[in-house]
């Protein structure tokens, strides 16, 4: 009997690390300004959808010691070409209490790169 419920404790011991729904939704850089552009991006269904491209987000890896920082493999493709990469994704709490919505922004690490995105609203349908 304590083998068929092995699989599955294993199964919920990863659930917490999946990417957090509270953060879907629209964003801009640095501000909300209301125009759809090259500086807006969409958090959905774990995925980033950028301007021209979309990275598909999967293996979720808290970083210990940075809050709610998760660290995650991004699969991406845009323009005909594909790629990966390690994005780092920390939610910014200023004037809701942390982890519950609404946050006011969420701060993206790449190779080489930070970019501070304010939250704009939900992901349009």
């Amino acid at each position: 009997m304590p083998r068929l419920f092995a699989p599955l404790a294993l199964l919920l011991s990863a659930a917490p690390l999946m990417a957090d729904p509270a953060l879907d939704g629209r964003y801009e850089l640095d501000a909300c300004t209301g125009r759809v552009g090259e500086s807006t991006i969409t958090l959905s269904d774990y995925s980033i959808a950028y301007w021209e491209s979309r990275c598909d987000l999967s293996a979720p890896m808290p970083v210990r010691g940075m809050g709610e920082a998760v660290l995650y493999d991004a699969t991406c493709a845009g323009e005909g070409e594909t790629w990966e990469r390690r994005l780092m994704l920390m939610p910014v709490w200023q004037n809701g209490p942390i982890g519950r919505p609404p946050h006011d922004g969420l701060i993206i690490v790449g190779d080489n790169y930070a970019d501070y995105y304010a939250y704009c609203g939900p992901a349009p349908r």
